[in-house]
């Protein structure tokens, strides 16, 4: 992947693909690092996109497993009643 600003410098990105069972539609989208903060930043811009998802399956990474604790975490401490 190129620098948008500095024509020259190369770096990695890393591709995340979302795939629906049901349909068999397919999103693919870049992160530009493999970490959990990034990966919530692109499942935020595909639910903004596609809407929320009723369940989840994916492999057992890292960060994978991190952003789904942190997820956890973040509708364990909604109050329903509020909503």
């Amino acid at each position: 992947m190129k620098d948008e600003v500095k024509k020259q410098t190369t770096g990695k990105a890393y591709g995340i693909i979302f795939n629906c069972l049901g349909t068999r539609a397919v999103h693919i989208d870049i992160s530009p690092d493999y970490s959990a903060e990034k990966f919530l930043m692109v499942f935020c811009k595909f639910v903004s996109t596609r809407g929320y998802l009723s369940k989840i399956y994916s492999d057992n990474g890292s960060q994978l497993v991190a952003a789904s604790e942190e997820l956890k975490k973040m509708v364990k401490d909604l109050d329903q009643k509020s909503l």
